[in-house]
């Protein structure tokens, strides 16, 4: 009984972040519609202009094979997403239940994740573009 007080007591006080989480999901789950039913995709926009691969081309695809329970494809699609998101799960369900110091913006962990995970998107990015790098592109690029 005590727990469930807790539960929501939770989510009372986080009230707008969960519906704005929960907004995010609904539109998530249209445009997994959207794709899997009509030709419509979104483009992006610096592969267009620039013919390379930025570090978010195949995000789209990742979710979609998660979706699908393709593992294996998801990773293929963006492995900077792949090897990012099961940490930053843990940093926001953490923050999220407990929101330690540390875990507050501006605190010591979260700036160490958010500067860390830049740093890592943006080698990414440069080295998927490079000779030798190509499986670090996204499948529909390769």
């Amino acid at each position: 009984m005590r727990s469930a007080f807790r539960v929501r007591e939770w989510f009372a006080r986080n009230r707008k972040r969960c519906g704005t989480w929960l907004v995010l999901l609904v539109l998530g789950f249209v445009y997994l519609l959207l794709v899997e039913f009509t030709p419509f995709r979104l483009i992006c926009v610096f592969q267009r202009l620039t013919g390379l691969a930025c570090p978010g081309c195949g995000i789209s695809h990742f979710f979609i094979d998660l979706a699908h329970f393709r593992f294996a494809d998801a990773v293929r699609e963006n492995l900077a997403v792949a090897v990012l998101a099961p940490f930053w799960a843990v940093v926001l369900c953490i923050r999220a239940v407990r929101n330690p110091a540390c875990l507050r913006k501006q605190g010591v962990l979260y700036n160490v994740f958010t500067w860390g995970t830049l740093a890592l998107v943006l080698v990414f990015g440069v080295l998927r573009n490079l000779p030798g790098f190509e499986f670090l592109l996204p499948l529909y690029l390769q």
